[in-house]
């Protein structure tokens, strides 16, 4: 008994020390190409909201399942006449925004995991159709910006 005992104690540590570690990441895990990012963690929205005001949330599981109906339906199959990969194919990093009132999911794609996947944004220059970025409005139901890096 006394054995059983400690070992609900380490497993209990263990189970405390690991749902914190993912509490202060800042990023919730949904299957091996997704990740949402909290409202703490910092990021650049330069490239594509220029003069936009604009307030952070955490999105919802429902969240990126609607935002990835959405740009399934709209996903473009080619750029700069070259075919790219099909949305579920790319790693994707989710951050939530709204402006005026409507909820957005700025969203990072790339064609591989890239190194820091999980804790960062990262920006390539030239990566063709490997890597893009968009501004999906979730209330509205459409895609707002998408870009693609320059070509190689």
């Amino acid at each position: 008994m006394k054995l059983f005992n400690q070992f609900l104690i380490i497993l209990l540590f263990f189970c405390i020390t690991f749902i914190s570690a993912l509490h202060l990441s800042g990023q919730t895990i949904y299957g091996e190409k997704r990740v949402v990012f909290s409202t703490d963690h910092r990021i650049s929205l330069n490239a594509i909201l220029r003069d936009a005001s604009y307030f952070r949330f955490t999105p919802s599981i429902i969240d990126i399942d609607s935002t990835d109906i959405i740009i399934q339906k709209n996903f473009p199959l080619t750029y700069n006449e070259k075919k790219v990969n099909s949305f579920e194919n790319y790693f994707r990093q989710y951050y939530g925004l709204v402006i005026n009132g409507r909820k957005l999911i700025f969203i990072n794609g790339y064609c591989f995991k890239p190194k820091g996947f999980l804790e960062n944004k990262s920006g390539f220059k030239g990566g063709g159709n490997c890597f893009f970025i968009m501004l999906v409005d979730i209330t509205n139901k459409k895609i707002n910006n998408l870009y693609f890096n320059a070509p190689k």
